[in-house]
């Protein structure tokens, strides 16, 4: 668990953003504008993203990525579970 003082100094810092994780924003950002005719920009649906996401979508996305699942539809073993609460971080 991060201090106040250690959680200020990481809020104060950039973020640097590697160019194929801001091309899935960017996907999702056209696909949103076609589909509803507006949609708010590639920065803040990262934003909402990273403000929005829990803990838990935080570790099934990285499991995702451990075990080689790129498909949502590639469900790990405790993803179906979707009980943050359960979950020791």
């Amino acid at each position: 668990m991060m201090t106040k003082s250690e959680q200020q100094t990481a809020v104060a810092q950039p973020l640097e953003v590697p160019a194929e994780v801001i091309e899935v924003f960017e996907k999702a950002h056209r696909y949103l504008r076609e589909s509803y005719g507006t949609c708010p920009s590639v920065a803040d649906l990262m934003q909402y993203w990273l403000t929005g996401a829990t803990s838990w979508d935080v570790v099934v996305e990285v499991e995702r990525s451990l075990l080689g699942k790129s498909h949502p539809s590639q469900k790990s073993d405790v993803e179906s579970v979707r009980d943050e609460s359960s979950v020791q971080l």
